[in-house]
């Protein structure tokens, strides 16, 4: 973390603001392992190219050293830290040893991914997405590990019912919230053609939500990459079965 000819500077070069800025941001944690953990956690993209490519050095040293114990320290720097507890996702042990592995999933029953407990006593995360099926992450302990999925495959929106306000959970990320169909309403006003009817599919994380069929349903979720962006989706509550929400509606995204 402290590669003396890569922090040599000449005074007043742009070299100079890259390396106090590296400094600076070393500083902010209590140690070194402390700041290559955090590094690794942000894809080790943690300011310009010259900071990114010490922290870079760094753990490539440590992944292609030739002592398996320094390659299992730099595996250990992958691990997760504490997650938030905001929603803590259920868990459907398997096996016969209980608490090993399991299926974690949603009150409504909706699987998020699954968790395993690995022989060091960390703990396997492998996310149900679309595509390839593989462990994306590492967490100390179950609890975290749920929380770590809860996060990943949940989103977090405000909701409008007939005019009452509240949050609700759903599942998947907000780039796959509104499974959008189409079915035909009618004949369009200048008979060019047949009218479709647009129709977004919820899949909630909780059954008792409290929509019912007739409702008129406004939800909006925050962008995750602007603050004045959001994506809303308004309409009229068609089908209700269990944790699947029909909306007849319109789905766009606001900037404020």
């Amino acid at each position: 973390m402290f590669p003396q000819m890569d922090l040599a500077y000449g005074e007043g070069t742009p070299e100079e603001i890259s390396v106090n800025s590296y400094i600076r941001w070393l500083n902010e944690y209590a140690g070194e392992r402390e700041a290559l953990a955090d590094a690794v956690h942000k894809g080790l993209q943690i300011g310009d190219e010259f900071m990114n490519k010490v922290v870079s050095n760094a753990y490539e040293s440590l992944v292609n050293s030739d002592d398996p114990a320094v390659r299992y320290f730099a595996f250990t720097l992958g691990v997760l830290p504490k997650q938030p507890r905001d929603f803590i996702p259920c868990v459907e042990w398997l096996g016969e040893v209980s608490e090993q592995s399991g299926f974690v999933q949603t009150p409504s029953g909706i699987r998020l991914g699954f968790i395993s407990r690995r022989p060091d006593g960390f703990w396997s995360i492998t996310p149900f997405r679309n595509g390839p099926v593989q462990v994306s992450a590492i967490a100390n302990t179950p609890t975290d590990a749920r929380c770590y999925l809860g996060i990943q495959m949940t989103t977090l929106a405000e909701m409008t019912i007939d005019g009452t306000q509240e949050s609700i959970r759903l599942s998947g990320d907000i780039g796959r919230l509104f499974h959008m169909t189409f079915s035909p309403r009618g004949r369009s006003e200048d008979g060019s053609g047949i009218e479709l009817s647009r129709s977004y599919e919820l899949h909630l994380c909780d059954t008792d939500h409290g929509i019912e069929v007739g409702q008129t349903l406004q939800l909006r979720v925050p962008s995750n990459h602007s603050d004045k962006a959001s994506y809303s989706l308004n309409g009229q509550v068609t089908e209700v079965r269990n944790h699947e929400v029909h909306v007849s509606g319109t789905h766009h995204i606001t900037i404020e």
